[in-house]
């Protein structure tokens, strides 16, 4: 695996296919957005693991087992952001979920119904992860999807949004595709 980029991302399942529908959720929507900058995410390995502690833990052990990859860490921010972290470790502010509210267009589409918030254009950072999950309860209820589940939607919606909005409304995913870009093209 040497000279790869290796991506460790804060989610995983214990269940084998949803394990591999949300690594191919993340691969799909990263492929799309770097595409936008002609950079190729071939060389990208995507792991996926628990939670946010977790995910640093073994984004610090491939550091030192695989010296000539390039690791880069994405977690959940859990709250507001405060001070920037290292270049290779980048946040979902203040929660995954939030990249799919930067998108009421595919949340319609999935769900058949209009997304209450947040306002076109407005930065999703802001949206503190509560309020985030109440919008997508909101946006899910009653429709054919059945309610927003963490399980059962991340990795399609993470095939629906367009990571141009998502880029444009939570700056830091596009540090997080600025970031790639830089060591892919390397």
């Amino acid at each position: 695996m040497s000279g790869e980029v290796v991506l460790y991302v804060e989610g995983g399942s214990t269940n084998k296919a949803r394990y591999a529908e949300l690594r191919e959720g993340f691969r799909t929507f990263l492929a799309e957005g770097l595409k936008a900058d002609d950079v190729s995410d071939e060389g990208l390995e995507i792991f996926l693991s628990g939670g946010g502690g977790e995910a640093r833990q073994v984004f610090d052990v491939g550091r030192c087992d695989q010296p000539g990859n390039s690791h880069v860490l994405l977690i959940d921010s859990e709250g507001p952001v405060t001070e920037e972290p290292p270049e290779d470790e980048h946040l979902m502010v203040q929660c995954t979920e939030s990249w799919f509210l930067a998108d009421p267009n595919a949340l319609h589409c999935f769900y058949g119904k209009q997304s209450p918030h947040p306002r076109s254009g407005r930065c999703v950072e802001t949206v503190p992860k509560p309020a985030a999950l109440v919008a997508l309860r909101m946006v899910s209820e009653g429709s054919l999807q059945g309610g927003y589940s963490k399980h059962r939607h991340t990795a399609k919606l993470l095939r629906e949004i367009r990571p141009e909005l998502v880029r444009a409304r939570a700056p830091h995913c596009e540090r997080l595709f600025q970031h790639l870009g830089r060591v892919l093209a390397a």
